[in-house]
């Protein structure tokens, strides 16, 4: 890491990953990321920064969107999207994403509060089980988030 030149670097290198793919959408972590989607937004990428402990989304919530509306944040809003999307046959997980998230899928457990709301077990702790940060299976999730908010729903083919 090299003040001044690492951040650019980064943000360069996703300006032109995301401008070769025509990239619709790009969701970021803002948590650690906010450098990120401030560097992305002057580039004038289409950047949307998520709080992983924020409340869930306000649009799917309008729309009575199941993850949503049973998620005590968007961690668990989008944890929910991925279960939904996996359990009903929807997104397939290739052999590489499968190598990279493998490890932290049998970690991944939630609870339902006494509110109703579903939360997932917190980030710090599957780190210190697996002894590193899982956010390989955090990008899978602001990937799958992006194209939810994108697209729409959660009940379409994603491949």
């Amino acid at each position: 890491w090299i003040d001044g030149k690492t951040p650019k670097d980064i943000i360069n290198q996703i300006t032109r990953i995301a401008r070769e793919y025509n990239a619709s959408l790009i969701c970021v972590d803002v948590g650690w990321g906010v450098w990120l989607t401030m560097g992305l937004e002057d580039k004038h990428l289409p950047v949307l920064g998520i709080n992983f402990a924020s409340q869930p989304t306000r649009e799917r919530m309008k729309a009575k969107n199941y993850s949503a509306t049973n998620a005590t944040n968007v961690r668990a809003e989008m944890h929910l999207d991925f279960q939904d999307l996996c359990e009903n046959g929807v997104l397939e997980v290739t052999k590489d994403v499968m190598d990279e998230i493998g490890e932290v899928l049998p970690y991944i457990t939630s609870e339902r509060k006494a509110n109703g709301k579903i939360q997932i077990r917190p980030k710090a702790e599957v780190k210190a089980i697996i002894g590193k940060s899982p956010d390989g299976f955090d990008a899978v999730l602001l990937s799958l988030h992006a194209l939810i908010m994108f697209f729409g729903g959660s009940s379409e083919p994603i491949i």
